[in-house]
């Protein structure tokens, strides 16, 4: 058994109005294409975390802590929000 088994993984994916999705998913590039293709701008994947069974959450958990932080900045779809990548902490390679 894998260490990174806690579930689904939290993602951040951009585009280039300055919108960031922030969603989880047990395959993110796979995700990455399903959302590319109901989006009319170009997605990058930012970064996805790799939680071990030992983590204080899930991908799930995460994800929710970040959507009520971002809560401010959130575009009219409830996982997109109006926050560059530098408030994120930069770009991330997968």
């Amino acid at each position: 058994m894998s260490l990174f088994t806690r579930g689904q993984r939290c993602y951040i994916m951009s585009v280039p109005s300055g919108y960031v999705k922030v969603g989880i998913s047990d395959n993110v590039h796979r995700r990455l294409r399903e959302v590319q293709s109901q989006c009319y701008e170009e997605v990058t994947f930012v970064m996805a975390t790799h939680l071990s069974a030992k983590a204080p959450m899930s991908g799930s958990t995460l994800e929710q802590v970040m959507h009520a932080k971002m809560q401010p900045y959130a575009g009219a779809r409830r996982e997109w929000f109006k926050v560059s990548t530098v408030m994120l902490g930069g770009k991330y390679k997968s």
